[in-house]
Formats: structure tokens, sequence, C-alpha cells
């Protein structure tokens, strides 16, 4: 084994004159650097699985909506969380080991850590559970008309290829676009989640109709958004505010039907970017709390299991379901007194093998929004209509110093420079100032002016 594990070392060696650092995001850089950090990531995550007793950890390869060239690889907890803080420096350990010192280095974390014998593993195992949940999920349903999924040339594309293969036939029926992984410049351009909703427009490969249900992945397929194409009102984007909304109504439908609605308590973790209407229609309409963090998983997942059913979904499409203990007991152990609550008791069973906790599934994502779409007999038009957004206005902005600004409230409240205290700012690099009123034109008026009052006082205290 050790002869292998430097074989396959050796056609990943480590450049001389690099010093690698496993930081918040993990290792980041030019992607012709990181050849030998993302093999030894990956002997890392063995070591972690096999330490956690052959639990799921997860390598992303954080291409998300960068450049090809820029690039980088962390390592996932089994919860969705981010490695455990010790972890990164066994991380750093290993990455920065001399190219003839990585067996030593690994296996001398491994008697460190008293590691157990690794358990096996299975990529078709994945494919399996999660065509197997959602047949049990439909129900027999059928989902309406062609679906067209854009997976932004990236590593979803064949991902998706092969699931499909897995999927019970006839039920659902997918047209993959941008799956050419051959070619990195494809990558994201003029494709993928990001463009989508940044653009507020299909792909240009896209081939699909007026009412056409589509969606798209991002690069590294952990963000899911749909869309479709209005012929009376244009383009029209389904992000993740609507697909959280969606996901906690549908949730909550299925808990009072299986009569445990008094049990469970079922919320929505939010950012400062969620639509405001979104929060409105979760806290009045579907009467269920909704909880707003700083921008950033670790503070949405970290909320969301507060909840005995959390669900978060940032607005860029990026989210999942978690459920606790006590739900995952109260679905498997409640006995069933008619057939319309042993049916939910079975489709609550069903989503939470089909929901991948671990955040940044969008495979995952667009099973759970299929079956709902499917239970509901949802046309996107309908999903589209069901929650009235306020008008908004993203708008990027540059200051000289953006330490400047300072918030509270998740983001929410400007408390520092006193001269724009009554303006809502998001800082993050770049500035970005996100505005909302009743029209676009409002929302883009407000926006500009923020931004103008960033500018000014970033260069006046800069």
């Amino acid at each position: 084994m050790d002869a292998k594990i430097l074989e396959a070392s050796n056609r990943h060696l480590k450049p001389a004159d690099r010093v690698f650092q496993y930081g918040t995001a993990g290792f980041r850089m030019k992607a012709n650097l990181l050849d030998s950090v993302v093999f030894r990531v990956g002997l890392v995550a063995a070591l972690r699985s096999r330490k956690l007793g052959g639990q799921t950890i997860g390598v992303m390869i954080t291409a998300s909506h960068n450049p090809p060239e820029d690039n980088g690889v962390k390592l996932v907890d089994p919860m969705g969380e981010m490695l455990e803080n010790s972890w990164e420096a066994y991380s750093t350990q290993l990455a920065n080991a001399k190219n003839e010192d990585v067996v030593d280095v690994y296996r001398k974390l491994e008697k460190d850590l008293k590691i157990n014998p690794e358990a096996p593993a299975s990529e078709v195992g994945y494919y399996e559970k999660l065509a197997k949940a959602f047949e049990r999920a439909m129900k027999g349903k059928k989902a309406v008309d062609q679906f067209t999924v854009d997976c932004a040339n990236g590593v979803g594309g064949p991902k998706l290829d092969e699931l499909i293969k897995y999927l019970p036939k006839g039920i659902l029926d997918i047209k993959v676009i941008n799956d050419d992984v051959l070619k990195a410049e494809n990558l994201n351009h003029e494709c993928g989640a990001d463009f989508v909703k940044t653009k507020q427009r299909a792909p240009p490969s896209s081939r699909a109709g007026n009412n056409d249900r589509c969606c798209s992945l991002d690069g590294d397929a952990d963000r899911i958004i749909y869309y479709f194409n209005d012929p009376d009102h244009g383009f029209r984007l389904l992000d993740g505010d609507r697909i959280a909304t969606l996901a906690a109504s549908f949730i909550g439908d299925l808990a009072r039907e299986a009569g445990l609605a008094d049990e469970l308590r079922i919320g929505v973790v939010q950012t400062a970017y969620a639509n405001g209407a979104s929060t409105k229609y979760v806290e009045k309409t579907l009467k269920l709390p909704v909880v707003c963090t700083p921008t950033g998983v670790k503070w949405l997942h970290h909320a969301a299991t507060k909840f005995d059913v959390g669900v978060y979904f940032e607005a860029n499409g990026h989210g999942t379901v978690v459920f606790s203990q006590q739900a995952l007991k109260a679905f498997s152990s409640t006995e069933p007194e008619s057939p319309a609550q042993a049916s939910a008791l079975e489709t609550l069973r069903a989503l939470t093998d089909l929901i991948n906790q671990t955040v940044g599934d969008a495979l995952s994502d667009m099973l759970l929004v299929e079956t709902i779409l499917a239970h509901k007999s949802w046309t996107p038009k309908r999903m589209g209509s069901y929650l009235h957004r306020f008008a908004q206005s993203p708008c990027p902005s540059r200051s000289s110093d953006r330490n400047v600004f300072k918030t509270t409230d998740a983001e929410r409240k400007l408390v520092e420079p006193q001269e724009v205290l009554h303006e809502q700012v998001v800082p993050k690099m770049p500035l970005r100032v996100y505005a909302e009123a009743a029209t676009r034109s409002e929302a883009d008026d407000l926006a500009s002016k923020v931004a103008s009052l960033c500018k000014i006082e970033g260069s006046i205290k800069g």
C-alpha cells in the first residue's frame, strides 16, 4: 500500500518553492499550482473518514463561479460543517511534506490519530440511494414535460448523466446541456447558476421554449436555481429564496398531515441577501420562524441545526434541509392512524434519504424540487406566482476602504459611519449594496444613491 501511495504521489509532485496553508476556504490559489495539494487532500479525506468510522467526507473543488484559472480545494465534514480546526493543521502538514516524505507523514498522522481500519465507499451507492429515495418520494407521480438542466460545463454534467441511469424510467425526462468538461475554458462561460442569476436570462445554448422548466447548476454543482420564460412577462427567475419557501411549505404540510406539527420545530434560515417578501411569506403565510445570519454557509448551517427541520438556501441557490435526531425518530417511530397519515410519514422518511444534509449537493436539491412540484402538480409559472417578490437591485460598488463600514443585526444594519446610518449596506469584497423597493426603478435608484455614499465615505475615511 505504501508503495502505491508513493507511486501515485510522484505523479503529483509538490513545487519546491511553494508553501501551502489551509485557511477558512481551504487551499486557494491558481489551479496550475494545486496538483499536489489536491492529491494530498484526498489522503487527508481518507484519514478523516476512517477516523470517523467511515462517515462521508466531502472534497470540494471550489470552481464555483470563478474563472477557470482561479481554484481551490477544501474538505467538508459529515454534516456539511467546515473541517474541524485541528484537521486544518494536519492538512497543511501533509500538503507541505517533501515529495519523498509523503508516506511517512501520512503514516505518522494515521498512528498519532489512532485511525480505525478504512470503511468501504462507493459513488454508485450515492446514485442508488438518491434514485431509490426519489422513487419513494414521488409515489408514482410523474413530472410534467421535459426538464432542461444547464450544468455550467462543470462537474455536475457527467455526474448528472450518470445519475440519470439510475433514476426510475418514465418519471423525469431530463435534457442535459452545457456538460462539456473537456475544455476548461468553457467552465461557467455564458452558462451556470451565477450567469443566469446575474444576467437574468437563460444560457444562449438553451433551446427551451416558453414556460419550459429549466434549472442551472454552478461549476462545482453546489448551487441550483430554476427559471423559465414567461411569454407575457419575459424571463422569470426562481432562486434560492423560492426553493427555501417551497421546501418549508411542503415539509410543513407533510408534518401536519403526519400529526407531528406540534412535536417538531420547523424554521427557515436566511441572510440579508434574501428577498424581504420571502421573509414575510414564511412568517405571515407559512407561520414559521425565520432566523437571519451573517453571509456564509457555516452560519446558515449552524443556525439550521437549532431546528428539528431547518431549511436554508441562500438567494444564489446554495443550501439544503437538515433534520434533527428527534425529527428522524418521529418519522420512523410514529404509528399512523389513517392512510393519509401513513402516506405523509413515508414521504417524510423518503425526503430524509433524498435530501443531502451535507450542504452543497445541487443534484439532491434538484430532485427535491422536482418531487415537490410533482406532488403539487405545479408548473414553473405556478411556482413563480405564489410569492410576490420585492424588486431588488444588487449594485457592486468600490471603496478605497471597505472596513469603514460596520454592520450589525446579521449585516442588515449599518452602525458606522454615522453619515449613512439609515441605509442597509452589506459589505463583501468587493463592496456590494443590496436594495429592495416596490419597483425595480426605485430599487435601482436607492442602490445607486447608497453606492455613491459608500464611495464618498470610503474615500474620506480611507
